[in-house]
């Protein structure tokens, strides 16, 4: 009940005309730049809350289509803060409907406003970060080089990778190092949310983060480079290890699905051979059947095990998490 007290004042005073109860809402334009205005100027704890609003609010189509096409604007004419805003926001519906981002018009804008020259030139690490965060929401690039939408995936992914390396960063500048640190962390995210080999791109990340640090002719080792590199590797690591429990869940569901279409098929057959009294002269078949489905348990015993030992002993000890 509280909850929905909150969401109503929040439609009250950002959505709706005063006095109406929430029934009317205000037009269009006047509705993006309440919720750019109130994005800006919100703190982190802010837009944890502000998000669960505008996620319910997107989910029950209370607002309109409009004001997103309007963010959209926002984030291209406006590069700064107010493009970092609307990223943001457009990131929060995007949870609800993806299809707010997935497209390959809006992806190609996002390159260009979240990654592009301004960015890059301008070090503005939370319009990177919020660019970042919006491709959470969207659905893996595929292996198929003529499909347009991942021709701009795989553009972002680059974009991604020189974000994470510190590629744009200035190594006499702590400040920018530490507002750099969500954009990286955003990043990595993205790349695992989105590319198609995310652990390949993320070893490119770190030999070239390596090589640039530890391996430099130079005599010394920049510390803000160090503090890069181990952030980099750090949450490379979990994700990572989130990355591989998830795939373990999907060999495990494939697994057991064929193996419950053979045993499907094995009780038709021998249903079919009682109803046509032939059961006794099929009995090695039946035999031959099981030893079939135990041997398929047995694999997938074998492969949950492998990997385990890969979160285990690749990523846990040997890898980057000790």
């Amino acid at each position: 009940a509280i909850r929905q007290e909150v969401l109503k004042a929040f439609v009250d005073i950002f959505i709706a005309e005063p006095g109406t109860e929430g029934k009317s809402p205000l037009p269009d334009k006047q509705i993006a730049q309440n919720l750019l205005t109130l994005a800006s100027e919100a703190s982190v704890s802010d837009l944890a809350s502000i998000e669960e609003a505008i996620v319910r609010l997107v989910k029950e189509e209370r607002i309109p289509e409009r004001v997103f096409m309007l963010l959209w604007s926002a984030a291209k004419k406006s590069p700064g803060d107010t493009g970092a805003a609307a990223l943001q926001l457009i990131s929060m519906s995007a949870k609800s409907d993806r299809t707010i981002v997935d497209s390959k018009s809006r992806l190609k804008c996002l390159l260009d406003c979240g990654f592009g020259v301004h960015a890059e030139e301008s070090r503005n690490w939370k319009l990177v970060a919020a660019a970042a965060g919006a491709l959470h929401r969207i659905d893996r690039a595929k292996c198929d080089p003529g499909d347009a939408r991942n021709l701009v995936l795989e553009r972002i992914v680059e974009q991604l990778q020189c974000v994470s390396r510190g590629d744009w960063c200035e190594d006499a500048s702590t400040q920018d190092t530490e507002a750099w640190f969500s954009a990286a962390e955003q990043s990595i995210k993205a790349i695992f949310s989105i590319a198609a080999e995310p652990e390949q791109c993320c070893a490119e990340i770190i030999y070239g983060m390596q090589a640039r640090t530890i391996s430099s002719a130079e005599n010394a080792c920049s510390p803000l480079r160090l503090a890069r590199l181990f952030h980099v590797l750090g949450h490379i690591s979990i994700n990572l290890l989130v990355h591989t429990e998830v795939l373990v869940g999907d060999v495990r569901r494939a697994t057991a699905k064929k193996t419950l279409k053979q045993q499907e098929d094995a009780d038709k057959a021998k249903s079919a051979r009682i109803n046509n009294g032939s059961l006794g002269s099929e009995i090695s078949e039946d035999n031959a059947i099981e030893a079939e489905l135990g041997i398929a348990a047995e694999q997938e015993a074998e492969n949950e095990r492998k990997m385990a030992d890969i979160a285990e002993k690749e990523i846990l000890g040997r890898g980057l998490i000790n």
